[in-house]
């Protein structure tokens, strides 16, 4: 059984797609996606809008129409939200977000520099300007952190259920680790295989024994099907 660890929503359409694949999954969010009222900025203002989630592209979707502006979505999952509430001129950036400021650079000759970065509240880092410096921002949401382990999965980890536990952000991979640690259940990660999304997601995790750490081949949801 692999353990899937990200918000109910995104946790699903994973699952779904294990269970395509033949795997059986366990959904255990770590996180309560929260809606944040604040306002937009003016986007006349704006050249470009900059999405680093899907959960930033549904936030401001559901509460703006302007669909015109060029998106630059951190990547695939990302630029397939922002396709599908009806924005037309997306360009991915390959997954991470220093890939998004690479692109950003890149384009910065082709494109005005003035970029709206709509967020959640935790980010990693800053969008930049397509022609330098930092972004403006608006935070749209939170992802909330579970304060407990439930009793379903305390179930499964101590029956000795799960091979894989599959992480896709660090700050997911922090709040497991601290949460487990509460529990006094670390010795049960020992015959467990953790596959994360990125090298800052593994060193979130390295300092518990798990079985073995991996890496996805690419930093998206078809990488991490792809190891698995």
């Amino acid at each position: 059984m692999i353990l899937v660890t990200r918000p109910r929503a995104d946790a699903e359409s994973f699952a779904k797609a294990l269970e395509k694949k033949g795997r059986e999954a366990f959904c255990e969010p770590m996180f309560e996606i929260v809606s944040i009222p604040n306002s937009l900025p003016v986007l006349t203002s704006y050249d470009a809008l900059a999405f680093t989630s899907r959960h930033a592209v549904s936030a401001f979707a559901t509460r703006e129409s302007t669909r015109h502006l060029p998106v630059y979505a951190v990547g695939g999952a990302t630029a397939d939200a922002a396709r599908s509430f009806g924005f037309q001129d997306v360009r991915e950036g390959g997954g991470t977000l220093d890939n998004l400021n690479r692109l950003l650079r890149k384009e910065a000759a082709n494109r005005p520099g003035s970029v709206l970065h709509i967020s959640g509240a935790h980010v990693t880092g800053a969008v930049e300007q397509a022609g330098g410096g930092v972004a403006d921002r608006v935070v749209l949401y939170e992802a909330r952190p579970v304060q407990i382990l439930s009793p379903d999965f305390l179930d499964v980890l101590e029956r000795g259920g799960l091979q894989t536990a599959t992480f896709f952000s660090a700050r997911t991979a922090e709040i497991f680790c601290g949460l487990v640690e509460q529990y006094a259940r670390t010795p049960a990660l020992s015959s467990i295989k953790a596959l994360c999304l990125s090298a800052p997601v593994v060193e979130s995790l390295r300092h518990l024994s798990w079985k073995d750490v991996q890496t996805a081949g690419t930093p998206d949801m078809a990488g991490m099907l792809a190891r698995l």
